[in-house]
């Protein structure tokens, strides 16, 4: 099911058509119980009654009680661009209650685990949808301001996760209130951070949020200009360019390993990438503990890509655990075997890369990276 609010918006899903995001729906097991009040999870017998926290039936439009199988079967995707300070969604659903009403919202969930809720479109009525009787839907939002997936290095330590909700709202019946709702569904987004520590001023200055957009970069080792590819005019690149960067990204545990998905846009024209996997030392953040390619140990495939003449690309990697092609090791499910992971992405600005390292000193910056942690143990 398609339905746009205006024309104009198709222009806007074929664009969003390229972006298409790794990241898949979760169901949201936290806002469910069975009839006494148990925690209920993708494990439970698919047949068991699902409730609400307060013990109201979570009921379909036909009136029956949802069971466990129902409410486990929510899928679908979505693409999210972020461009000329607006960012743009399209989510495509199913699995979802048919004929019922669902709503949208963005949570910001900062570092300590609290969200900040806030609707993800300009206008509340476009986060709205209606499900068909197979339960699909297709949605597209906009909101006006900053990248819910990127932003400055600081910003993100603060608000690390993005999340789109999807809330079922439905009728229990007696005295229930006429409309009540549980989160079904969410999109978890670690968000990327943009990286100012490699690029510096025509003085050598550091790069702050207080620099203007059009100051042109250099790299910070050898103080060489950043320059775009010699096919797209070998220019130097401005600030507002090289942070134009955003993108979304997903990592499972694999039997092979962990495998990483990344979906970017933003990104330098026909630019030379590659992606490395970073281990800091959680106890000083100066310190890297391992060091190494996406992929292969070689470095020599999966962590290399060029984008395309828009900016964009879509590339994966599995990591089996072990030696990392710099140094160092990583465990073969690096979500739970370690404490902290960055992913990040280098750009080389003499349109080469290097195997198992980033490159000599001067032909390279740092330019984005997404940071997996686990929570801080409890004392």
């Amino acid at each position: 099911m398609r339905v746009w609010r205006d024309t104009s918006k198709f222009d806007s899903f074929h664009c969003l058509s390229r972006v298409q995001s790794p990241v898949l729906p979760r169901v949201v097991w936290g806002s469910v119980r069975d009839q006494g009040g148990s925690p209920i999870d993708q494990s439970s017998d698919p047949l068991t009654p699902v409730y609400d926290p307060s013990g109201r039936p979570v009921t379909a439009t036909d009136g029956h009680t949802l069971n466990a199988g129902e409410f486990n079967a929510a899928y679908g995707g979505i693409s999210v661009k972020c461009e000329d300070s607006v960012t743009r969604s399209l989510l495509v659903l199913g699995g979802l209650v048919p004929n019922s009403k669902y709503s949208l919202a963005l949570a910001m969930i900062s570092a300590t685990g609290q969200p900040t809720m806030a609707a993800p479109s300009d206008d509340p009525n476009d986060s709205l949808l209606t499900t068909d009787q197979f339960g699909q839907a297709e949605v597209f939002i906009s909101k006006t301001g900053p990248c819910y997936l990127a932003d400055d290095l600081m910003t993100v330590m603060q608000a690390p996760i993005a999340q789109i909700l999807g809330i079922y709202h439905f009728t229990s019946g007696g005295n229930a209130p006429a409309d009540i709702s549980v989160p079904h569904f969410s999109f978890t987004f670690p968000r990327l951070m943009r990286l100012p520590n490699e690029i510096r001023d025509a003085k050598g200055g550091m790069i702050t949020p207080a620099t203007p957009d059009d100051t042109p970069l250099f790299e910070f080792r050898k103080g060489n200009p950043i320059t775009t590819p010699k096919s797209a005019g070998g220019r130097q690149i401005s600030l507002g360019e090289f942070k134009g960067v955003n993108g979304s990204i997903e990592a499972k545990c694999l039997h092979e390993g962990t495998h990483v998905g990344i979906s970017l846009s933003g990104l330098i024209p026909r630019g030379v990438y590659t992606i490395w996997i970073a281990k800091p030392d959680p106890t000083d953040m100066t310190k890297m503990l391992g060091f190494g390619a996406l992929g292969s140990e070689d470095g020599l495939s999966g962590n290399k890509f060029v984008a395309d003449s828009q900016g964009e690309t879509f590339i994966g990697g599995t990591n089996p655990g072990g030696k990392l092609s710099g140094f160092g090791t990583i465990s073969p499910c690096w979500l739970t075997g370690e404490s902290m992971v960055q992913v990040a992405g280098v750009y080389h600005i003499d349109e080469q890369t290097h195997g198992a390292t980033a490159g000599p000193d001067g032909t390279y910056a740092a330019q984005f990276a997404f940071v997996f942690a686990q929570p801080p143990r409890a004392t």
